[in-house]
């Protein structure tokens, strides 16, 4: 899942650059509540490479569009796992959601894809440490229970826990969480993924990624997934890469330092974000925009527009003037997505974990198990 931001999925919201711009307006999420008809047909699948040799390339389904449910069926020979992301908790230790589209898992079944149940520590208002609190620690034995039994029922093959923004105090409850429920899923034969911030060393002044402790729940799960994306963004920093290959890089060289790295998942972006740099400077903040992979273009078109590539981070960038305002975006490209997975390759990884489905296009794909196999 993405990280730093809400938990609300925002895949299968399409964006274009233009209505981003001229509205001034932060990306709508998809709302749960809203949800959109699937798809009445299965579309052709387009051909894209099959997934390099003994590895994983799971995608998030996210979102409740029929783009979303399009990019499983359409991509089929490059996606071997789904991620559900779909379920949030209570604060009474149950967990909440439903899959919008009830044909994702017969398809998966019938393609060999795994499906997993996205779960996380949300009551619809983003990534609430305080509740994960009460979800591991208060109501540890109900919200395990209601955990297995979603996995179980559900049909999935498993869990991908995306628990973030927790307190600081609760690494061991984490912990602990986890272990439990790693033996009980284990248990009826299911599997657990835990999405996790990335980091370069275990540092007990960020807060954000120092609940995780790598070492100890490395060894429980079956694969952490690796955020690595979200390196910079208009709501926490200034404009930078989204997951720039050498920040990458260093966090894969802490990861596979204390986890086995064949249970790693290197994180995808399939999206970029664009600073408004003229409204920073009159108001102290960004407006915060959010562009899907398939929308980049959009940006190359406005008049003026200049792209940038980066050696460092080995990635692109394009600076644009519109409306009297000065704008700096970046994103991600072909390139910069296989000099990315070229570090499954080097690091002996899992594989990856995109996020999110119905954000991308063939090219993504084609990039992503270039670079995987290589």
């Amino acid at each position: 899942m993405r990280s730093r931001i809400t938990a609300v999925p925002l895949a299968g919201v399409v964006l274009s650059v233009g209505l981003l711009l001229v509205s001034g307006c932060t990306a709508p999420a998809a709302s749960p509540s809203a949800s959109a008809p699937a798809s009445a047909t299965t579309p052709t699948p387009t051909p894209t490479p099959s997934v390099a040799a003994g590895k994983i390339a799971l995608g998030y389904y996210a979102g409740d569009a029929p783009i979303v449910y399009n990019s499983v069926t359409s991509f089929t020979s490059s996606i071997n796992a789904v991620s559900a992301a779909r379920f949030e908790i209570n604060t009474s230790g149950e967990v909440t959601g439903t899959l919008p589209n009830k044909e994702l898992i017969p398809f998966d079944k019938a393609h060999n894809i795994r499906t997993y149940a996205g779960v996380y520590d949300s009551a619809g208002n983003g990534f609430d440490g305080k509740l994960a609190h009460t979800a591991m620690v208060t109501n540890k034995d109900k919200m395990i229970t209601s955990l297995v039994t979603l996995a179980k029922d559900g049909g999935y093959d498993g869990l991908n826990l995306d628990f973030e923004a927790l307190e600081v105090a609760d690494r061991d409850a984490y912990t602990a969480f986890v272990t439990e429920l790693s033996s009980k899923l284990h248990a009826e034969g299911l599997t657990l993924i835990l999405s996790v911030p990335a980091k370069a060393a275990d540092d007990k002044t960020d807060d954000w990624s120092y609940p995780f402790d790598y070492v100890a729940i490395g060894k429980v799960a079956d694969l952490l997934q690796l955020m690595t994306y979200d390196q910079n963004g208009p709501d926490w920093s200034d404009p930078g890469p989204v997951a720039g290959a050498d920040w990458v890089e260093s966090c894969l060289k802490y990861a596979t330092s204390t986890v086995e790295p064949s249970k790693l998942l290197l994180g995808l972006g399939a999206y970029g974000y664009d600073w408004d740099i003229t409204a920073h400077k009159k108001t102290g903040a960004y407006p915060a925009s959010f562009v899907a992979w398939t929308k980049f273009s959009d940006w190359l078109k406005v008049p003026g527009a200049v792209e940038h590539w980066n050696d460092t981070s080995l990635s692109p960038s394009v600076t644009y003037t519109l409306k009297g305002h000065k704008h700096e975006a970046w994103f991600e490209n072909t390139k910069s997505i296989e000099a990315k997975t070229s570090f499954i390759p080097k690091y002996h990884l899992a594989g990856f974990a995109m996020y999110a489905l119905g954000q991308e296009d063939a090219s993504f794909w084609q990039a992503a198990t270039a670079g995987a196999g290589a």
